[in-house]
């Protein structure tokens, strides 16, 4: 059964009439007003159970400060982060990034994956949801909903695609199930691997910024 839920309409809409009239490397970041836990009594202990999987995203920020190019995309840290700490004192939170590739490319990137996991940590989550869009014309797009999620031992993080949406005429959403797209497979990836990647990111901006040679370098990275 396709989980219609993660999306409304109206998150959809903003969608369509943002990143998905624009060229490649748009986006926004996604929150949810519903409680991200729920904490359940049991004769022995009280325990918090996460709810993320069965989030409703309702609310959808595009990011038109974003520094974007052909092929890459870094939100305004501090824009967004006003947006997730308006939505925090409104009881909401924040659990994914969207933003369109270029055409032909459809997965996250590790660059990606490696800004989930930043977010996943500052968030003290195991999931965070990171959909790709591929944009056409007239706001008809392709949705592609991935979810990247910690494993167990806390050691690697599983990046699968959960459901495509293809918004054609106006209003009108399709739902496939991923196993429709069986080319598509999960990806796995080590935290270390991503740590590091993302340090040597941290590195060379502080790099750039102290050698005041080059203009200054966008890094997407976690809202404070």
């Amino acid at each position: 059964m396709i989980t219609k839920r993660i999306l409304t309409e109206e998150v959809l809409n903003a969608i369509r009439s943002t990143v998905g009239r624009f060229p490649a490397e748009t986006g926004g970041i996604l929150g949810t007003s519903a409680p991200s836990s729920t904490t359940v009594t049991t004769e022995s202990q009280e325990t918090s159970i996460e709810k993320k999987d069965d989030v409703k995203i309702d609310l959808f920020c595009f990011d038109k400060w974003a520094k974007t190019s052909g092929g890459t995309f870094y939100y305004d840290v501090e824009k967004m982060s006003e947006v997730f700490n308006h939505w925090q004192e409104e009881g909401s939170s924040l659990v994914g990034v969207i933003h369109s590739h270029p055409r032909g490319y459809i997965q996250p990137s590790f660059h990606d994956i490696s800004t989930a996991l930043l977010h996943m940590d500052f968030l003290e989550t195991d999931v965070f949801y990171m959909p790709i869009v591929q944009t056409d014309k007239d706001g008809f797009f392709k949705l592609y909903f991935y979810t990247v999620k910690k494993d167990e031992k806390k050691k690697n993080v599983i990046t699968s695609l959960d459901f495509v949406v293809y918004a054609e005429k106006e209003g009108s959403y399709d739902f496939f199930e991923s196993v429709f797209f069986n080319d598509i497979k999960s990806e796995i990836h080590s935290i270390e691997e991503l740590n590091f990647y993302r340090k040597s990111l941290e590195y060379y901006e502080s790099e750039i910024n102290n050698s005041k040679e080059v203009e200054e370098y966008g890094c997407f990275c976690s809202v404070k």
